[in-house]
């Protein structure tokens, strides 16, 4: 089961030139800095959330202006704001990590479905703390 859908371009040497991130799971009008968050956390280990969080967001920043531009609307925040709610919110993508890596990081007999979530979760997790911790908080601002 995938959490969203990714979209990739490529040119002609097969490398991908262009992307696009659709995440219609949990719709809702809120703060940008909780969906970034939640992507930032759950699909980027510590390290390149740390060096690259900043490029993403302002990449994302860029793109949501333009969007709003061209359908004649202001852009209701500055990109310093953004990143002030994005540090502001960071809790909210390290909850989100610890309830979906166990699910994410799961391989061959480990992946659960619904009926065993609850009983196997726990010794999924407790043998999995180094790769969470390694996914989670290498290097994390939380």
């Amino acid at each position: 089961m995938t959490k969203f859908l990714m979209f990739f371009r490529y040119n002609e040497e097969n490398m991908p030139v262009d992307f696009r991130f659709i995440d219609l799971q949990c719709c809702k009008k809120a703060s940008p800095a909780t969906d970034l968050n939640y992507f930032f956390f759950l699909s980027l280990n510590g390290e390149l959330r740390m060096t690259k969080r900043d490029i993403m967001t302002k990449i994302y920043y860029d793109s949501f202006r333009e969007v709003l531009e061209k359908s004649g609307k202001a852009l209701p925040f500055s990109f310093q704001e953004l990143k002030e709610e994005l540090k502001e919110r960071s809790l909210f993508g390290l909850c989100c990590a610890i309830l979906g890596l166990p699910i994410v990081l799961a391989e061959g007999d480990e992946i659960l479905n619904a009926e065993q979530y609850n009983s196997r979760i726990l010794q999924f997790t407790q043998k999995n703390t180094k790769n969470y911790r390694k996914k989670i908080f290498s290097e994390t601002d939380c």
